[in-house]
């Protein structure tokens, strides 16, 4: 008996969004690294400013991945600010850490950053703090960027939980990169950066467009030579007919020592060899030469169109 198949009434038909599960080329991804290490510096330069302390500031590598798996590997409670990307109508988005959230305040109440608190939340002054430092870092990026995104600074939003966060829907491609930050001799902490798919693409085509901009014909044109010399080319070389009645080709017999076909030119004669290219095109002359048992074709010259 064929095993019935039911369908559930309440089911509902949901659109296909070519947005989600897309995937990236990391060729594409690799050619915003010199972009986020502009960031990191700038980055580093504000926050040296804001806590009145020499800051470093390094940028990782961009990873990518659904923007669920990536919401669930955050901290609840934690701290995350957010900034409008005016262009896709999307957010940028910054996580701090709790232990880093907590360093960098430690930092601004005079502190060095080292000690390790104990804490999974953080109070409404601490936020408060955080958040200064958060529109600083948000400053450098609109500073770095400014000729890519357009990013809203007075659209600046505070989260404790990535799950009151609107940046993608489970299953979407995001985007994120470590910004590692080391205050004096202090111990790295790390602040998370996310960005969208469309704010993603919005990055890699304006990049695009700009190299087309600045692109030199003069320095394509020696690449694409070396390409159309590189392609194989299929040679032959033609040995002067030979002549044979309809009898003498029938006594040929195949494997006979005794059949063979002469060439009819003694072995000091030079022999004149057509060579020819793919369809069978004459390209050049060349001359039948011997080493032992084996024969070749030395090129005498090479044709001009006009001599074929």
């Amino acid at each position: 008996m064929n095993p019935v198949l039911v369908i559930d009434d309440e089911a509902q038909v949901h659109l296909y969004d070519p947005l989600r599960h897309e995937v990236v080329d990391r060729g594409q991804l690799r050619r915003l690294h010199p972009l986020l290490e502009a960031c990191a510096h700038r980055i580093g330069a504000n926050l040296s400013a804001g806590l009145r302390r020499p800051v470093h500031v390094a940028a990782g590598e961009l990873e990518q991945g659904a923007w669920d798996d990536f919401m669930a590997g955050m901290e609840d409670p934690t701290f995350i600010a957010t900034a409008l990307v005016v262009e896709v109508d999307e957010r940028l988005l910054l996580h701090f850490p709790i232990a880093t959230a907590l360093s960098l305040v430690e930092v601004q109440l005079g502190g060095d950053g080292k000690t390790e608190l104990e804490r999974v939340a953080l109070t409404d002054l601490e936020l408060s703090m955080v958040s200064s430092i958060a529109s600083h870092v948000f400053s450098a990026l609109r500073a770095s960027l400014d000729t890519v995104l357009d990013i809203n600074l007075t659209g600046l939003q505070r989260h404790r939980s990535p799950h009151f966060v609107k940046m993608a829907r489970p299953g979407d491609t995001a985007f994120r990169a470590e910004v590692s930050v080391t205050i004096g001799d202090g111990a790295s902490c790390s602040i998370w950066l996310y960005l969208s798919l469309a704010t993603m693409r919005s990055l890699l085509s304006t990049l695009e467009q700009e190299e087309d901009d600045h692109l030199d014909p003069d320095a394509v044109l020696p690449n694409v030579d070396r390409s159309i010399e590189e392609v194989p080319l299929e040679l032959f070389v033609a040995y002067p007919p030979v002549r044979l009645s309809a009898a003498q080709i029938l006594s040929l017999r195949p494997g006979d020592p005794e059949s063979i076909i002469l060439l009819g030119v003694g072995t000091t004669e030079q022999v004149e060899l057509d060579i020819l290219a793919t369809g069978r095109t004459r390209i050049g002359r060349g001359v039948l030469v011997t080493n032992g048992k084996h024969a070749g074709c030395m090129v005498r010259r090479w044709e001009r169109r006009d001599e074929r």
